[in-house]
Parts: C-alpha cells; sequence; structure tokens
C-alpha cells in the first residue's frame, strides 16, 4: 500500500450515540477517586470562545516528548485555536491548563506516528491502520484530526 493511501487510515471511534449516553458517567468517575486508575481518559473542562459556554469533555490522554494532549476531531478543539485555559481532570486530580491547537497535518502526524512507534494503540487515538502503515499529512487530513496541547499553568 502506498503512503499517501489515505485508506490506510480510517477513522475508528465509537458510536456517537453510545459516547452520548456514557459520557456523563464517565465524567463522574473521572472526578471521582475511582479515576485515579484511570490514565487513558481525561475531562477537560473549559469556555467556549464565542458564546463563553462551559463545556466538560471526555477526551483520550496522551503524552509525547514530555507534553499532554488530545487527538481530536471534535468541533470543540477550535476553542483553543489561541491559547485557552482549561482544567483538566486526569488520574482523579484536577489542575489548571493551557490548552494550544496543533492543526497542522505533518507536525500532527509526526506526533501520532511517533507514538505510534513506541506502543501506542491506533485504537487509543480512535483510529485502525492497516498494518505497518507509517500515518503521513494526508491520512490526518483524511480523517480530520488535530492535537490539542495542554501544559500545565506556570506559578
Amino acid at each position: 500500500m502506498s503512503r499517501t493511501d489515505t485508506g490506510a487510515v480510517r477513522d475508528a471511534r465509537p458510536p456517537e450515540r453510545l459516547v452520548r449516553t456514557c459520557n456523563p458517567a464517565v465524567r463522574a468517575i473521572l472526578r471521582s477517586p475511582a479515576g485515579r486508575g484511570i490514565g487513558a481518559l481525561a475531562v477537560i473542562e473549559h469556555h467556549g470562545r464565542r458564546s463563553g459556554a462551559r463545556r466538560r469533555v471526555v477526551a483520550a490522554w496522551h503524552r509525547h516528548d514530555g507534553r499532554d494532549f488530545v487527538l481530536t476531531p471534535a468541533p470543540w478543539r477550535a476553542n483553543f485555536s489561541d491559547p485557552a485555559p482549561a482544567r483538566v481532570t486526569h488520574r482523579g486530580h484536577t489542575r489548571p491548563m493551557i490548552g494550544t491547537l496543533d492543526r497542522d497535518p505533518g507536525s500532527v502526524a509526526a506526533v501520532l506516528q511517533a507514538c505510534l512507534a513506541a506502543g501506542a494503540s491506533p485504537g487509543s487515538f480512535g483510529l485502525a491502520l492497516e498494518p505497518d502503515h507509517e500515518v503521513t499529512a494526508d491520512d490526518v487530513v483524511h480523517v480530520g484530526r488535530a492535537i490539542v496541547w495542554l501544559d500545565p499553568v506556570e506559578a
């Protein structure tokens, strides 16, 4: 399969109806002491950049080169087009962070490929990949992914 064949990477997120049904319970669990044992998910609380409405989203949590991030196709990521504050609950602890959106397909592909090469599962990113396929910028565009980097607020 060629490196530019975008059929090698497919969206594999759970069905929207299932996510909508389960997310209230998942948010509650992640904010409770039981959330300490769940490292794969986080709750990201932020405000809409235009509406100002408070939003709490559950997202798969990842780390690369000492930085935390979420890889998502979801529209809420636009709230971090300019660096913006967020409160992140991960492993039962809540802390203030600054979210910054990176939608450059080349840099997103490089981070995703590095994480996969280090042993991360494609499913943890909501993706399905052909065996031995290296993720490209075209793949990232095809599945509509971008990264929200979440960095601790400096004291």
